[in-house]
């Protein structure tokens, strides 16, 4: 088995398209499903949605519309809110772009994964629990160990298989 490596999510779906490796443990999205074998599920979530600071409270869709989101870049959650021209959307680099800007009042909320959004404001040295109020939630993603469809049945693939239904046994999946 190779070592196993952090890479920025392009990069990641770059080399397991091109060949650059096997598997991963991704979000499984539509352009995962797409793209990938979805091998076998690790028992925990990602929540993609928006985001807000304290204070600024999201109960429903609608309420989205009076915010201007951040939106960093490649992210894309729901063809709802992609495709909606009523809601102000700012484009970002990133979410510690997203979240400096939050900070400064340049947008009132983030679009994304968000506890990747959480940690973008750990890293500028926020908070989160502070930061930020409860998101306003629109998909939850089951997380994947994905492969290449053409590794798939791979006696490699397969042991990766077992080591996951093993550590979910166990109760250390959460631990990983």
């Amino acid at each position: 088995i190779s070592q196993a490596r952090m890479v920025p999510l392009k990069r990641l779906i770059r080399d397991l398209t091109t060949g650059g490796g096997d598997c991963a443990i991704l979000a499984e999205t539509p352009l995962v499903q797409e793209r990938f074998a979805s091998i076998e599920a690790l028992g925990i979530y990602l929540d993609a949605g928006v985001i807000t600071r304290k204070g600024d409270v999201l109960n429903k869709y609608e309420d989205l519309r009076k915010y201007r989101i951040g939106v960093p870049g490649g992210v894309t959650i729901a063809p709802r809110f992609d495709l909606d021209k009523t809601i102000k959307k700012i484009p970002t680099k990133n979410y510690k772009q997203s979240v400096l800007m939050m900070n400064r009042g340049r947008v009132e909320g983030i679009i994304g994964a968000i506890d990747s959004i959480r940690y973008g404001a750990l890293i500028n040295g926020y908070n989160p629990e502070k930061f930020f109020a409860s998101p306003l939630i629109f998909k939850r993603f089951p997380v994947m160990l994905v492969c290449r469809k053409d590794r798939q049945n791979d006696e490699f693939v397969l042991r990766l298989q077992r080591a996951i239904q093993t550590l979910q046994k166990t109760g250390k999946i959460k631990q990983v």
